[in-house]
């Protein structure tokens, strides 16, 4: 069954790695367009910078802990969780469409 693309498993049977990615580069080449490409590193860039900000999280909440007694560590890794729950809803429901929302012209 052919789906309209070209088959890059193929090029991953050679043992040379610069060999095999030029190989897959080429049998994708044919169908990837500028919009593909932006569309990618826009996906990319979000996943890193979530994946940084929940290190970031994890870091103050770290930082807090050892800023209070050990009776007031449950309470504040409590409030570091739920900022960023809350975070992800504002981002969810309104920072989508700033990020991902269409134009006016």
């Amino acid at each position: 069954m052919s789906t309209g693309r070209p088959d890059y498993r193929a090029c991953l049977t050679n043992t040379n790695s610069s060999i095999a990615l030029e190989c897959i580069v080429n049998s994708l080449e044919s169908d990837t367009t500028a919009e593909d490409v932006g569309y990618g590193l826009d996906v990319t860039f979000v996943i890193i910078a979530t994946t940084l900000m929940f290190f970031m999280q994890a870091g103050f909440a770290v930082l807090c802990a050892g800023c209070v007694r050990s009776k007031n560590v449950q309470n504040t890794l409590m409030k570091n969780f739920l900022d960023a729950c809350g975070a992800a809803i504002g981002f969810w429901s309104i920072g989508y469409a700033f990020a991902y929302g269409e134009t006016l012209d």
